[in-house]
């Protein structure tokens, strides 16, 4: 039996179908199999009231198979009566007698936006990128445990990594002003007292109130941590911002940080927060996909 995994929203069952006609086997859900028995699941919010319940319905279903060989499409985490993620247990796998699994992955905004238009739900990205990272490695953990091959199924295709779905730009809170200003291109550095860790490759401009938009984007050319006056002498002539104002807004330390920008784009309609699935205003940066 071959196990398809991923959580909601990832094209989880249209990857399970394709791989059933390919190879020639019938195709089933675990959500099928539970509504052969007692229903725990509601539908309409994903959340799961029996765990355990629902799982056993599946190992009773799956003994009346006549299959040999077939595909499974399933999950290996649920979201709880408490809006938690829950691994399954193991010992429901290990009872599966699986071949080879494969986990259907995408990016957190992909995600974000196909559960709101086919489900009509509104899930918090931070959420999502969460759910994703801990079925990603419940996923490792059981193929090393059941001696099985796990593929990872990207937009319908095997990818060697998990790396395309990490989110490699940020969201960063700017004034008005100077938001305009980087959109202008008369300020192309973009200065921290802290500066995030990963690699990244564009910044997401939230302009902060009034306007409380995401105004545009721009590119990361690099990431800037030195001593904050030799920050200033390599910086200063694209600054956007005077010496008084750099000195005062590094006050107290010396170390300095900053986004150096390259190529930008100003948004002819400015996104809300809601509409990329973050409900909070934030204070610092916060890491995210492509929109």
């Amino acid at each position: 039996m071959y196990f398809i995994c991923g959580i909601h929203g990832v094209g989880k069952t249209t990857f399970a179908k394709k791989l059933s006609e390919e190879i020639g086997v019938r195709c089933y859900s675990t959500g099928e199999l539970i509504k052969k028995g007692q229903r725990f699941v509601s539908s309409h919010n994903k959340m799961v009231s029996s765990i355990d319940g629902n799982q056993k319905q599946i190992l009773n279903a799956i003994q009346m198979i006549p299959d040999s060989q077939f595909v499974l499409d399933g999950h290996l985490c649920l979201i709880n009566s408490e809006g938690g993620v829950q691994r399954i247990d193991k010992n429901v796998f290990q009872q599966l007698k699986i071949d080879g699994l494969y986990i259907v992955i995408d990016k957190n905004t992909n995600i974000y936006k196909r559960i709101k238009k086919r489900n009509h739900k509104i899930w918090d990205i931070q959420f999502i990128e969460e759910f994703q990272r801990q079925e990603i490695e419940y996923a490792c953990e059981l193929s090393k445990l059941l001696q099985v091959p796990l593929k990872i199924i990207y937009n319908k295709k095997e990818i060697k990594s998990f790396a395309i779905i990490y989110d490699h730009n940020i969201l960063l809170p700017i004034k008005p002003v100077y938001a305009n200003k980087i959109l202008e291109q008369t300020k192309k550095y973009e200065y921290r007292r802290k500066i995030c860790k990963k690699d990244i490759g564009k910044i997401y401009i939230y302009a902060t109130s009034p306007v409380k938009r995401i105004v545009g984007e721009a590119e990361v050319i690099d990431r800037m941590v030195m001593e904050k006056e030799k920050l200033w002498n390599i910086t200063k002539k694209e600054s956007g911002i005077s010496l008084e104002f750099f000195n005062h807004y590094f006050n107290g330390q010396d170390c300095a940080c900053a986004y150096h920008l390259g190529k930008v784009k100003r948004y002819k309609t400015p996104l809300k927060m809601e509409e990329i699935g973050i409900d909070y205003s934030p204070q610092s940066f916060v890491y995210i996909g492509d929109l």
